[in-house]
């Protein structure tokens, strides 16, 4: 005959079923707080590479701005250097007759189309000039110019006087000389 064994005793029988409970409920718990510290794990890992990244792209920004303000400074450096010799030139070159306004006037005055080729100095206010020409039409406007120059008509400004010395015609092309008083 076989043996049936029966556990009759139920307090035994609470008992490992409560201890079966109590083992999955600790389970759960420690599943839930490993999945907790997992994430705060990660979580922490995320924001402290976040961080480093943020830390190390200020960092550039603040060397690459640092980098431009030392440009800059030579800039300003150099500027300031550039300032101060225009300063002592222009006082130097104060003293001198303007020749490159009297020419800057000279040019304004003429028609469009003149090109100057000779240029010469005899005193502060007095200049020889010879220019060139290529248009027919415009060589009249340079004559118009001179005479009303010798008619007084245009009196009053850069220029006192405005003689005309010579005049050629060679290839196409106008040569003229004038004499020019400030």
């Amino acid at each position: 005959m076989s043996s049936v064994v029966v556990n009759l005793i139920p307090s035994k029988a609470r008992f490992s079923q409560s201890r079966e409970r109590q083992r999955v409920l600790v389970l759960q718990i420690m599943a839930f707080l490993a999945a907790i510290s997992f994430s705060g794990i990660l979580f922490f890992l995320v924001l402290g590479w976040q961080a480093q990244v943020s830390w190390e792209k200020t960092t550039q920004t603040k060397n690459l701005r640092l980098d431009q303000l030392g440009e800059f400074d030579e800039k300003v450096a150099a500027n300031q250097d550039l300032q101060y010799r225009l300063k002592v030139l222009e006082g130097i070159l104060g003293g001198r007759a303007g020749y490159g306004e009297t020419i800057k006037q000279l040019t304004a005055l003429m028609p469009s189309m003149v090109s100057l080729e000779e240029l010469s100095f005899s005193d502060a206010k007095k200049l020889s000039v010879r220019m060139k020409l290529l248009e027919t039409a415009k060589m009249d406007e340079v004559e118009d110019l001179v005479t009303r120059f010798e008619k007084g008509e245009e009196k009053g400004g850069y220029f006192k006087e405005l003689l005309m010395n010579g005049v050629d015609w060679e290839n196409g092309v106008w040569s003229f000389s004038l004499e020019v008083n400030r």
